[in-house]
């Protein structure tokens, strides 16, 4: 049993050590006819399949609000914050040439809000299905930024994020 479970953490250490991982940071607009907020957003990403021009990239974005919005209902201001957004994303991408790439994104995501009225607040958060795509520019083997647009539900998202490889 010692042996098996040795031999298990080194072929997971070799796993690790030759991993395509990657990060980025950026910022996101959501928006619906409603609502606009804006986020900052992290992330990390793992290339679980790579070929010449086609990878498929796993990943996961986690966002906090600093963009917050209010709306106007029976001469009440309620004020709706974004206290967070997450998403698990799996990218299809495919090299156009050797800087430029497009990519498929489907996600799952979540975001959570709070509204607050005269003192009173309250949150909600829930887990959507989305889709998009976007274009990135490959500065070099290490870095690149990225345009993308996902829609969840009736929510736009629009982001831009610089990416790296680590």
């Amino acid at each position: 049993m010692k042996k098996i479970t040795l031999a298990s953490l080194f072929s997971l250490c070799a796993f690790t050590a030759s991993a395509e991982w990657s990060g980025g940071v950026g910022y996101a607009n959501l928006s619906n006819d409603d609502i606009n907020f804006g986020a900052l957003v992290g992330e990390v990403a793992y290339n679980v399949h790579k070929e010449e021009k086609f990878s498929l990239i796993t990943g996961l974005r986690y966002g906090i609000g600093i963009q917050d919005d209010s709306v106007r209902y029976a001469n009440t201001t309620i004020d709706i914050e974004l206290d967070r957004f997450v998403a698990i994303d799996v990218k299809v991408q495919f090299a156009l040439n050797e800087q430029v790439y497009a990519y498929l994104m489907p996600s799952y995501g979540n975001a959570k809000l709070s509204a607050s009225v005269v003192g009173e607040s309250v949150s909600e958060d829930e887990w959507e299905f989305g889709y998009g795509g976007g274009i990135g520019y490959q500065f070099n083997q290490q870095s690149a930024i990225e345009a993308s647009y996902q829609q969840f539900d009736d929510t736009d998202v629009l982001g831009v994020s610089y990416t790296f490889k680590f």
